[in-house]
């Protein structure tokens, strides 16, 4: 099982891959596109818990 950074990357991958198809061009590769994809999935996360009258704000502690 990838550690928690690795299947953050691997999150932020399929993110990537479903907005932009074969013209992803690459956040590993590309830190101003990471950037963005980072606020991008941030926004729509929160959206999404949002939408579905989840706890977004609280803290849980832990890593």
């Amino acid at each position: 099982m990838p550690d928690r950074i690795e299947a953050t990357a691997l999150a932020l991958d399929a993110y990537e891959q479903h907005l932009f198809g074969d013209q992803a061009n690459g956040h590993r590769n590309n830190h101003a596109e990471a950037e963005g994809l980072l606020h991008s999935l941030g926004i729509d996360l929160i959206r999404y818990g949002e939408g579905n009258r989840l706890d977004v704000v609280a803290s849980h502690g832990g890593s």
